[in-house]
């Protein structure tokens, strides 16, 4: 590593705000024309690549803003801080979200989303002082920091290969989220729209169904409408169900440190856990907030850049630790 160095942002690129002038900042006639507009939410959903967008601005929106070109490296300095991502067609962004541009004789942008994704911890520790989802860091932090790099022919080759490593586990995450959805389709067939009592009551064999599993369903229904045998009873004779509390502050720290905070951040939209949104906490905490491997966390708020995560939950994996449950 003797030819790594270490540099600022500002000096491997363009690194500015994005712009967001008009007032008030919902104004209808700002949106709806053809330009992306990608906002702290999209940053921190799209996993290091922005590949979509849901709303657009306007001819008036984008002599408001700016429109960054494809390549830009969106960095949020608000809300959720220090989350990144590439952009993969232009677009404008707002005020709370810094463009990194850079000179491609001296930085391999995909490189560098990358070191950020490894500082992110950092920059969140030292920067967000209450875990309120009003902190924030602004462009002359970011434009700042101390970054290690190698020489440009280097960045290239690493990030090619994290980038392959990338594609792979996109790959795994979609077939993952396809056998998602089809347990999602099995689950309600069976025991929402109850298919398999259906067949059986006409005398035919469920489709697609093993006969030693279809055996198990009813052959009838009762007069409440469901299956002859079952019964609806309250969730709460079957779990115990607990509140997190609002565990932040300087116990909040480093992954190896603490126990993990398994939070809003550790469910997908749509459900499903996902291990990179856990904190840590070193300092003492409730046992009636501990989370084990194979409990469920549930969300029963939204999060500040506007996911729909209200009921949505994720299964704690087997192959994690311990943790807490802070207040979802």
């Amino acid at each position: 590593m003797k030819d790594w160095r270490i540099v600022s942002l500002n000096d491997l690129g363009e690194v500015n705000r994005g712009k967001s002038r008009h007032r008030p900042r919902n104004d209808p006639s700002l949106y709806g024309g053809p330009y992306p507009f990608i906002q702290t939410g999209d940053v921190k959903a799209s996993q290091g690549l922005v590949k979509s967008y849901s709303q657009t601005y306007s001819e008036k929106g984008l002599a408001q803003s700016r429109l960054w070109p494809k390549g830009t490296m969106a960095i949020t300095i608000a809300a959720n801080i220090a989350e990144t991502a590439i952009l993969d067609f232009p677009a404008c962004f707002p005020d709370s979200v810094v463009g990194f541009i850079p000179d491609e004789r001296r930085a391999n942008v995909r490189f560098v989303e990358y070191l950020f994704r490894h500082l992110r911890r950092q920059i969140q520790s030292e920067n967000v002082g209450t875990g309120s989802v009003q902190d924030n860091i602004n462009l002359q932090t970011i434009g700042a920091l101390d970054l290690l790099v190698p020489p440009k022919k280097e960045q290239d080759r690493i990030a090619a290969t994290l980038g392959a490593l990338d594609d792979k586990i996109e790959l795994n995450r979609r077939m993952s989220a396809t056998l998602e959805e089809m347990a999602r389709a099995l689950y309600r067939s069976w025991f929402v729209d109850f298919d398999p009592v259906h067949a059986r009551a006409l005398g035919q064999p469920p489709a697609h169904m093993d006969p030693t599993i279809a055996a198990l369903f009813p052959d009838s229904f009762g007069p409440d409408g469901l299956p002859r045998g079952w019964e609806r009873e309250p969730l709460a004779d079957h779990v115990r169900a607990t509140r997190g509390l609002s565990y932040k502050g300087k116990h909040l720290c480093g992954s190896g440190d603490g126990v993990p905070l398994h939070n809003l951040n550790s469910i997908f939209e749509g459900g499903g856990y996902k291990d990179e949104g856990a904190k840590y906490y070193d300092g003492d905490f409730k046992p009636r907030h501990e989370i084990r491997p194979g409990d469920l966390i549930v969300a029963n708020t939204e999060q500040s850049f506007g996911l729909e995560l209200i009921g949505h939950a994720a299964l704690v994996p087997f192959w994690t630790c311990h943790g807490l449950m802070p207040l979802l």
